[in-house]
């Protein structure tokens, strides 16, 4: 789910540098930083995994936040944006959802970063397949962008 937020919100830093603005970016960081600290705090009474989702969950917030900023700065429309994020998110929930499941399925493994990587891989993969099936225009797009064909 981060990755999705994070597709569409990651071009905020860039927009205020190029806007004049690189102290936006900057305290927008400076902001987020003790909540990323709280986060880590937190999920770390727990496991890896819990630490991971409480810094995603302050990642999605910040970079809301950072893309509301960007809009305010090009006084544009939120809702501009939001088809693409809506479209995003299905594939997005169902790979964190495999992630979720499958973390806790391979338990057995003695090393917990090997178990982060393949819950990992295994919610990427199907995130992946889930955006081919709900977003594939967002694809097609991402494709011809990154690959320009």
């Amino acid at each position: 789910v981060f990755m999705a937020v994070r597709a569409v919100t990651a071009g905020s830093g860039p927009i205020f540098n190029v806007l004049g603005t690189p102290k936006t970016g900057l305290l927008l960081s400076l902001f987020t930083a003790p909540a990323f600290i709280l986060a880590a705090l937190l999920g770390s009474r727990r496991d890896v995994l819990a630490v991971a989702l409480a810094i995603s969950v302050v990642r999605i917030v910040g970079g809301i936040c950072g893309l509301l900023l960007t809009f305010k700065k090009l006084d544009a429309a939120p809702r501009t944006m939001l088809p693409g994020l809506l479209r995003a998110v299905p594939g997005a929930i169902a790979g964190a959802a495999t992630a979720l499941v499958v973390a806790h399925q391979i338990t057995a493994l003695t090393n917990p970063v090997l178990e982060l990587g393949i819950a990992g891989l295994s919610g990427l993969i199907v995130a992946l397949a889930g955006q081919r099936l709900v977003n594939r225009r967002g694809v097609t797009e991402a494709r011809l962008t990154i690959l320009g064909r």
